[in-house]
C-alpha cells in the first residue's frame, strides 16, 4: 500500500508557527532595543521559556495531525493516548533543545549589535531596529516556522511508523522534496528515497528544509489487518 496525499497543509502550518513566533519576537524587540541603550542585561531565561511555551504545544500538534492523516491513508487506527503521549515527550525534549540554540544565537546577535553601536555612535533608529531584526525580525520567524514544522510532520510519520512496526505492520518511509524551484542541492537527490537506501534521510537535514516523509505499508498478514483496521484515534 503506497501512501500519498495533497501536502498543501504544510505551508499553512508554517504560517502559522512563523505568526506565533513573530509575535512573541514583537514582544521581546522592545526589550531588546532598551537593553542595549541601557547597557542592561537581555532576561534570557524568561525568553527561552516565552519560546518553549510558544514552539512545544504547535509542534505536538502538528506530529499528531500528521500522525492523523498517515492513518487514514494506510486505513490503519491507532491509539490516540499513546501517541499523544509519544509526542509530547519528543517535543519536550526537542524543544528545550532547539530554545537553547535559538536564545545562544539571539545572544550572539545582541553582542553584535551591541558592538555596532560602539563603533557607530551616530546611529539611527532606524539603523538600530534592522540589526535587532536579525534575531527579532519576521524573517527569522518565517525560517523558524518553516524548519520546525518540516521536523514535526516527519516526526508524526514517524511515530506512526513506530506504532505501526509494534503491531507487527512493516513500513518503510518514503522523502520527498516541495518540487518546486526553491528545493534545494542538498535534498534534491533524496527525493523519492526509500528508508534503507544509501542517503536516506529524516527531513530537516537544512535551516529552512520543506521535505517532507509518507509511509508505505509493505507487508501485513490479512489475520492482523481486521484487528488493526480501527477507526484513527481509536484505543487499541
Amino acid at each position: 500500500v503506497k501512501a500519498v496525499a495533497d501536502f498543501g497543509y504544510q505551508t499553512d502550518a508554517e504560517n502559522e508557527l512563523a505568526a506565533i513566533i513573530a509575535a512573541m519576537f514583537a514582544t521581546y524587540l522592545p526589550i531588546a532595543e532598551q537593553v542595549l541603550r541601557s547597557n542592561a542585561t537581555f532576561p534570557f531565561t524568561t525568553f527561552r521559556n516565552a519560546l518553549r511555551r510558544a514552539i512545544e504545544p504547535v509542534l505536538v500538534k502538528y506530529a499528531l495531525e500528521q500522525a492523523v492523516r498517515e492513518a487514514e491513508l494506510t486505513t490503519i487506527g491507532f491509539d490516540f493516548l499513546t501517541m499523544e503521549s509519544d509526542a509530547k515527550a519528543w517535543a519536550a525534549a526537542y524543544v528545550l533543545s532547539l530554545v537553547n540554540l535559538l536564545s545562544d544565537n539571539t545572544a550572539t546577535t545582541l553582542q553584535d549589535v551591541a558592538q555596532r553601536l560602539r563603533d557607530n555612535p551616530d546611529f539611527t533608529e532606524e539603523e538600530l531596529l534592522a540589526w535587532l531584526a536579525i534575531a527579532f525580525g519576521e524573517q527569522r520567524a518565517e525560517v523558524i516556522g518553516i524548519t520546525e514544522t518540516t521536523n514535526a510532520l516527519a516526526i508524526g510519520t514517524v511515530l506512526y511508523q513506530q506504532y505501526l512496526t509494534s503491531k507487527g505492520v512493516q513500513t518503510r518511509l518514503v522523502y520527498h522534496t516541495a518540487h518546486d524551484e526553491r528545493v534545494c542541492p542538498i535534498c534534491f537527490p533524496l527525493d523519492g528515497k526509500y528508508q534503507g537506501e544509501p542517503g536516506f534521510r529524516q527531513p530537516g537535514a537544512h535551516t529552512g528544509c520543506r521535505c517532507f516523509l509518507t509511509l508505505e505499508v509493505v507487508k501485513i498478514k490479512a489475520s492482523d489487518y481486521a484487528v488493526l483496521n480501527l477507526p484513527v484515534g481509536s484505543t487499541v
